[in-house]
């Protein structure tokens, strides 16, 4: 899953978005552990309920920032290189992703 989120953030910043958002649900809690770990923080402004029993949570993640306009990149490392898939083929995001 940290490839699959890294590989969509990947693609928003290629597109020059200002912000990622991915949604998950309560049930999905590897997703909500993971999401903060590569810099996401919870938006409930962004939340959608689909259903009553059924409300997507937001996570939020800037894609620009100030370190960027001068030359610095924070935020996600490229993990994939590390294990070796880096180039591996084409990009799926399953994930529900938002781009601004």
């Amino acid at each position: 899953m940290w490839a699959l989120v890294q590989a969509c953030v990947q693609v928003a910043r290629r597109a020059g978005k200002e912000a990622a958002t991915l949604h998950t649900t309560e049930q999905m809690v590897a997703a909500q552990r993971i999401y903060p770990a590569l810099g996401f923080r919870r938006d409930p402004s962004r939340d959608m309920e689909l259903h009553p029993d059924l409300v997507l949570q937001a996570f939020r993640l800037p894609l620009r920032s100030l370190d960027e306009k001068v030359g610095i990149t924070p935020g996600i490392q490229d993990r994939s290189a590390q294990a070796g898939t880096a180039g591996a083929g084409p990009v799926i995001c399953v994930t529900r992703l938002l781009c601004r």
